[in-house]
This record gives C-alpha cells, structure tokens and sequence, in this order.
C-alpha cells in the first residue's frame, strides 16, 4: 500500500493494521530464520532474507502508524506511546 492510500484509511482501520499480529506464514518464515540465526545455522542469502523479511515488516508498520499519527495530529512517537508501543514492529 502506497502511502497516498494509507489517507483513506479510517484511524479504526490503521489502528487495526497496526495491532494485527504478522501473517502467520510470514511470521512461521521469521521465526525459522531468527532460531537460525540464534543457532548460527544461517546461509548468507538466508541472512538477507531474514534482513528484508524484517525491513519489509518494519516499514509497513512504520507506514500506517505514521498516517495514524497524522490523522490524530501527533508525532508517531507519541502515539507509539499512547498505544503502549515500544518498537515499531513486534517481532515474535
């Protein structure tokens, strides 16, 4: 979603974007590659893809909670801390 969608959004809808949890095959995928890594049991393109699945991750959630912000005339980490968020993404 490009960011000029993000303005038609209702708040409730970019509320519920930014509480859902990660899409459980996305999620399953990062977890296999975080206990990779933890293992240190990581391929090279493994690493990069754990690096993109995470920036992927992090730049939607950073996208609809900056029009959220907008929408309530707030800087995004205020309203990180309204809705008790301590990192951008919550990664499991």
């Amino acid at each position: 979603m490009n960011p000029q969608e993000h303005a038609t959004l209702s708040e409730k809808e970019l509320l519920t974007f930014v509480s859902s949890p990660i899409p459980a095959p996305v999620q399953a995928r990062y977890s296999k590659l975080i206990a990779q890594r933890q293992a240190e049991a990581l391929t090279p393109d493994e690493h990069r893809e754990l690096i993109d699945l995470t920036e992927q991750i992090d730049a939607q959630r950073a996208e609809y909670l900056t029009a959220l912000a907008r929408i309530r005339h707030v800087p995004v980490s205020q309203l990180m801390t309204d809705l008790g968020i301590n990192d951008p993404v919550q990664h499991g």
